[in-house]
């Protein structure tokens, strides 16, 4: 599970962090006292983060972010800049940005001992190919202290060490002086070079970590003859297991429901039973013979709830307003999916963006943060063209997480969902 994601200069994100990343890291092998850990602190990621904010205030940009470390580690830089929808390094590099393209996860090992902090930064070589420029991965050791100060659900913290150090695991500038990894191109991962993940274990978990996220984007709206195009596809590797791949566009939806009804039909049933009950599905029968029916919002949510009922859960889930143009009960019939999954599954995490009031009703503070863009440089920003790329006007965004907000934690705690604070103005 994510504790932290950090993204700089892509697209309209210039300098932002969600959780407790390297820096926080860094800071905490500083301090002596649970006092000194906490002041000025950004809470880690938990296993929901629900994504909220004005319109092209990188919520989006975040999710694109991660799948293109994603893509870049599995497939290479120069490739993942250019597929997805994506135009090369330059059109997904913040327009003016001196700043080098770099992205940062912090994951709490499965053991839940230690976080690693993966980061990698992007250029161009002299032929004009995307290139990992810099790459590095850190073992940070838990202690009680940080325990304490992070409030980590972790087994057994009394075994824990009581002070934190750090290893590092591997360094690119390192691995390429002293010849370890020889045949790596300048395209390629470390991470993704199979000869030394063999003999590092934590560089392994990060890779199986990132082979096993799964992004849906799309704002749920399209031709209710075609439920389909209103995805936009983020490709998803296959993992080493029986289980057929699910498409994140959704187009193979029919074939991975005929494949399980042939080879696991109680596990097809039970499917055809959930999602018919969330849906209030008025047809007889069993999910192929209803599934064509589907609106495009409710296709959307078929996908969502498949994906949650996988026999095979993912590391993480990422979804674009997963409740756009659903009814209210709808909504809270998908939270309570949602929340379910996370309990049932502790070491996935579900990513997600929504501007509905009923998803963040069924909300805690610690879950959700706010995306901003300050002041005037909002007024800045028109809605129909991406000018923060194109034409040089740069928000400064910041985000912060709802329970940092003394206030709005007071009155959540008085019985005032979020999302009645989110209409409110609370956010703002």
């Amino acid at each position: 599970m994510l504790t932290g994601i950090s993204v700089r200069s892509f697209r309209i994100l210039q300098d932002v962090s969600l959780g407790i990343v390297q820096n926080d890291l860094e800071n905490f092998l500083k301090q002596e006292s649970a006092a000194d850990c906490a002041a000025g602190f950004c809470p880690p990621l938990r296993s929901l983060a629900v994504l909220v904010g004005d319109n092209r205030s990188g919520k989006s940009s975040l999710l694109e972010a991660l799948a293109f470390l994603r893509d870049a580690v599995l497939y290479g830089s120069e490739q993942a800049s250019a597929m997805e929808q994506r135009e090369g390094l330059d059109e997904i590099h913040t327009y003016g940005q001196p700043e080098e393209l770099r992205i940062e996860l912090c994951l709490l090992t499965s053991d839940r001992r230690a976080i690693l902090s993966y980061r990698a930064s992007f250029g161009k070589n002299s032929a004009g190919q995307a290139t990992f420029t810099s790459e590095e991965l850190i073992r940070y050791r838990l202690s009680h202290l940080l325990v304490e100060v992070l409030d980590l659900d972790v087994p057994e913290v009394e075994t824990l060490a009581e002070t934190m150090d750090k290893t590092a695991v591997f360094s690119r500038k390192e691995l390429s002086q002293s010849g370890e990894c020889p045949d790596l191109l300048e395209t390629e991962a470390v991470l993704a070079a199979h000869s030394f993940r063999e003999s590092h274990e934590d560089a392994e978990q990060f890779y199986n970590f990132l082979e096993n996220i799964f992004i849906l984007t799309g704002d749920g709206k399209g031709d209710r003859n075609d439920r389909h195009t209103h995805w936009r596809r983020r490709s998803c590797p296959q993992a080493a297991t029986e289980e057929p791949l699910l498409l994140c566009y959704g187009e193979n939806v029919d074939s991975w429901l005929r494949y399980w009804q042939a080879k696991d039909e109680t596990y097809y049933n039970e499917l055809s039973a959930l999602i018919g009950e969330v849906l209030h599905i008025p047809w007889q029968g069993r999910l192929l013979d209803w599934i064509s029916r589907l609106t495009a919002s409710e296709s959307k949510l078929c996908l969502v709830l498949l994906l949650l009922h996988q026999k095979q859960a993912k590391t993480l889930l990422s979804f674009e307003n997963p409740d756009s143009g659903l009814y209210p009960d709808k909504v809270d019939a998908l939270a309570a999916e949602l929340r379910a999954y996370t309990l049932t599954n502790p070491d996935s995490q579900i990513f997600m963006t929504t501007s509905h009031m009923n998803l963040l009703e069924n909300m805690a503070p610690e879950e959700v943060w706010a995306f901003h863009l300050n002041g005037s440089e909002a007024r800045s920003v028109e809605p129909d063209r991406d000018l923060p790329l194109r034409a040089g006007v740069l928000p400064r965004i910041r985000v912060r997480s709802a329970v940092e907000d003394p206030l709005i934690v007071a009155m959540y705690r008085e019985g005032i969902g979020l999302g009645t604070l989110l209409y409110g103005g609370y956010f703002a």
